[in-house]
């Protein structure tokens, strides 16, 4: 109940969303069919990396600067993330990877990006 009522997630939180994205990410990378698409997903994985990395700084809010870097790369993840969901039933074929993909990726949209203040 508690949880429900708190507006804003902890660092850690938005670490594990975009954790479980990279890993979707990477079942997505392997389902795809073209090297096309592949590309695609391995361009976004690598973003997504790169605010893990940030994420896992001890205090990346309190570093004004970096962090304003930081929701740079977030927005510009979440436009690709976007468009990647609208396509992804026609580049992943696996049903199971595609739903989970792009329930992970309503996720980050969603919930991750409070953090964020996007």
């Amino acid at each position: 109940m508690a949880k429900e009522l708190k507006n804003e997630l902890t660092q850690q939180e938005v670490r594990d969303i975009f954790g479980a994205l990279y890993k979707d990410l990477d079942d997505a990378y392997w389902s795809a069919t073209t090297i096309v698409d592949k590309d695609r997903i391995s361009g976004i994985q690598g973003a997504v990396f790169d605010i893990l990395t940030e994420l896992n700084k001890a205090h990346i809010k309190s570093n004004t600067e970096k962090f304003k870097e930081l929701i740079s790369t977030v927005n510009n993840v979440n436009k690709r993330l976007d468009m990647l969901k609208k396509d992804i039933d026609k580049i992943i074929h696996k049903i199971d990877v595609a739903t989970r993909v792009a329930k992970t990726v309503d996720k980050v949209l969603t919930q991750a990006v409070k953090y964020f203040k996007i």
